[in-house]
């Protein structure tokens, strides 16, 4: 609405008022117009440009070129700007402050830089609330939100995000563009959580206002869900295309990180299309020159194709299992569930390619209860899928059930219980509750006794046990009923 307002002002007539340039730059900014807005921030500073003295003591050119930074992915540089301006303007401008720790905020969620993050969550909040800072209020919700999809936990990331819509309510956020950008979240969280509920036409919706609208990690997280739905749907050339937009759209603002993502996920459809045994198209490793957990991020995203290609080649096992545990590890470094679940099933394939039948199980098993206390669904499906349609030894290891009785007979009770201590759920920093726990907690809430429970999740009782005393000491409860009560109270079903 913004930008086109502005259009219809002469462009002369914006030149000569520097608030009117200053503010043109920074929707441009946002539209992804980096170059245009570069060359107005310029013009704002000419000599016969009306209002410049008081927005220089503010420093509303300096705040528009560090948050711009950003919007055009170059946020080392936009981070130190950020940091630049809040010790010389901060004190004064606290409208401009809460912008600056806004995009400091995304910067961090970017980087996964998660502790980093709440300090920042918390002093962004605080100058946008005193300013009354709405247009901050969204972008800084979408950094929250975005870093728990970027976790993978979408319990936590609609939470977030019905907890947005309410606030925004209250304090008269303008909805047009809250509820697009936050239509643009809801959509991937919706996707893993049940994907039936996402039709290609929404996922359309979606992709133009990213594509319009979007900085990086918005437009690529988005064009992964959408192409991953039309794809699984079997609108395979859809797909494609919508890929191919995001590309050249990475080419024509020189986004580097987004042309590196998008021939990532290129290549991994392309593995699924190519009927040849041709090596996937990927980037090279010294291309990455971005944050330190952005590349990591593109690591585990470069060697999980990798592992997919030697799945389908029918040999190299050893090799497949060997980049599947690379995956693996720069997921779990980054905290990345969804990623980590994936690694798990290429791992899985791997291991049972080389006849490790029951390690290959006990991770698809713990994957799927991994994804599920997440509620993230899709995941696992789509690289079910893409296994199956790469190799024929697939549809062995899911069809062939897990052995549960000798599984559940063969451990030590005690040992077992330490060993299934997972790290605890993401996104419930309040609780020391782990992913294995919450399953637990989610049988016992079906009716299931002790020996169901430990038949489900291939453990012994005595397991089941252990870990139904730490769940009632955590949540000062004394019985199942209690505790699922109380659980559900938490946000933790």
């Amino acid at each position: 609405m913004l930008r086109t307002w502005f259009e219809k002002v002469p462009v002369r007539t914006i030149k000569k008022i520097a608030s009117l340039g200053i503010g043109y730059a920074w929707t441009l900014y946002f539209s992804q117009q980096a170059r245009q807005a570069e060359e107005m921030l310029a013009s704002s500073d000419h000599p016969i440009s009306r209002g410049l003295g008081n927005l220089d003591e503010e420093g509303w050119r300096e705040l528009v070129k560090a948050i711009g930074k950003a919007t055009q992915d170059e946020l080392s540089e936009s981070q130190t700007l950020c940091e630049k301006w809040i010790d010389a303007f901060g004190d004064r401008n606290m409208v401009g402050k809460g912008a600056a720790l806004t995009c400091q905020a995304f910067i961090a969620s970017s980087d996964r830089r998660f502790e980093e993050l709440e300090e920042l969550l918390h002093r962004a909040a605080v100058a946008n609330q005193s300013s009354n800072q709405l247009y901050a209020f969204i972008w800084l919700k979408t950094a929250e939100i975005q870093t728990e999809l970027f976790k993978g936990d979408m319990v936590r990331a609609m939470y977030l995000l019905r907890q947005a819509n309410k606030t925004a309510e209250k304090i008269g956020v303008p909805k047009s563009f809250l509820n697009k950008m936050l239509g643009v979240l809801e959509l991937q969280i919706l996707l893993e959580q049940d994907h039936h509920q996402v039709s290609p036409e929404s996922a359309q919706i979606s992709f133009d206002f990213a594509l319009n609208y979007g900085v990086t990690d918005i437009l690529c997280g988005c064009t992964q869900a959408c192409s991953r739905l039309l794809y699984h749907q079997g609108l395979r050339d859809r797909a494609m295309a919508l890929l191919e937009q995001a590309r050249l759209a990475a080419s024509e603002r020189e986004l580097p990180r987004l042309n590196i993502l998008t021939k990532v996920q290129l290549a991994e459809f392309t593995l699924l299309n190519n009927e040849e045994l041709e090596p996937p198209i990927l980037p090279d490793e010294s291309e990455l020159s971005f944050l330190p957990n952005q590349n990591r991020a593109i690591q585990a995203r470069i060697a999980l194709v990798k592992s997919m290609y030697r799945l389908r080649l029918g040999k190299q096992f050893g090799v497949a299992g060997n980049y599947a545990r690379e995956a693996l590890q720069a997921a779990s470094a980054i905290s990345d569930a969804r990623t980590r679940v994936a690694a798990q099933y290429c791992q899985a394939l791997a291991a049972f390619a080389l006849g490790s039948s029951k390690p290959a199980k006990r991770l698809i098993l713990d994957a799927n209860l991994h994804a599920e206390h997440l509620n993230c669904h899709f995941t696992p499906l789509w690289i079910k899928e893409a296994l199956l349609s790469l190799s024929p030894l697939a549809r062995n290891l899911f069809d062939d059930p897990p052995d549960t009785a000798e599984a559940a007979t063969t451990r030590d009770p005690e040992v077992r219980a330490e060993d299934l201590s997972a790290p605890p759920v993401p996104g419930h920093t309040d609780s020391v509750i782990t992913v294995r726990q919450i399953s637990i907690l989610k049988c016992i809430s079906s009716g299931m006794t002790n020996k169901a429970i430990a038949e489900r999740l291939l453990v012994t009782e005595d397991a089941v046990k252990w870990h139904l005393k730490r769940i009632f000491s955590e949540l000062e409860v004394t019985s199942r009923v209690q505790a699922v009560t109380e659980a559900r109270l938490r946000g933790l079903l």
